[in-house]
């Protein structure tokens, strides 16, 4: 492995500015989606029983908190990778690798702890 950036095992600056872009696409849909679920919840509320400030959520965009540090693994051995992400609604984080979407298994581990994320990787090889 040679290094991380933002939730991505890369190889070039050019796969850190695709995961960038979807990202916050993935952000915006999520802020549209709760905006339609409000939209849904509030339907026939008196808009004057609302006062402005009363509700408490509000929306931000994600802010890495922790970035991903570069790591080196020896073949075997288990690579582990954690990052912390702040956002209301809580972003939904995507490891991946050279485009490929990182999906928990055997070896592949993925946990969530509030707003920490951590990627475990059992058994590294060298295509990892």
């Amino acid at each position: 492995i040679d290094g991380s950036r933002q939730g991505k095992i890369v190889d070039d600056d050019e796969n850190s500015i695709e995961e960038t872009v979807e990202h916050r696409v993935s952000w915006i849909k999520k802020v549209e989606e709760e905006k339609e679920k409000d939209k849904i919840e509030n339907e026939g509320v008196d808009d004057a029983a609302i006062k402005e400030g009363e509700d408490d959520r509000l929306l931000s965009e994600p802010r890495i908190v922790q970035k991903l540090q570069d790591t080196k693994v020896e073949s075997g051995k288990t690579l582990k990778l954690r990052t912390q992400v702040q956002a209301t609604p809580r972003p939904d984080v995507v490891w991946s690798k050279d485009g490929s979407v990182l999906q928990q298994g055997n070896r592949i581990t993925l946990v969530i702890e509030d707003d920490i994320y951590s990627l475990e990787i059992a058994d590294v090889s060298d295509g990892d």
